[in-house]
């Protein structure tokens, strides 16, 4: 099986028909992260439904460039015990 992959604003827009909002905002987070998804993973999300798990995963969001998180999510830096040792 040969799987498809949508690499680009424009292919989404050709196939969901986005509002020329959303398409602005997706393209201004796809100047700095690349988009790329399947159709398989199109194909499972509920597009009326805008608290979709999976839409919030693969669709680009302006929210992504605010900024936040961190380095060490996992706080990795709290279990060093001493340099090069990590306890776990």
């Amino acid at each position: 099986m040969n799987q498809r992959y949508l690499t680009s604003i424009d292919e989404l827009d050709d196939r969901f028909g986005l509002s020329r909002g959303e398409r602005d905002q997706m393209d201004e987070v796809c100047e700095k992260f690349p988009f790329r998804t399947s159709e398989y993973y199109l194909s499972l999300i509920d597009w009326e439904a805008r608290n979709d798990l999976l839409h919030r995963i693969v669709i680009p969001d302006p929210r992504e460039l605010k900024g936040g998180g961190s380095l060490d999510p996992s706080s990795e830096k709290d279990l060093i015990k001493m340099t090069g040792v990590q306890h776990k």
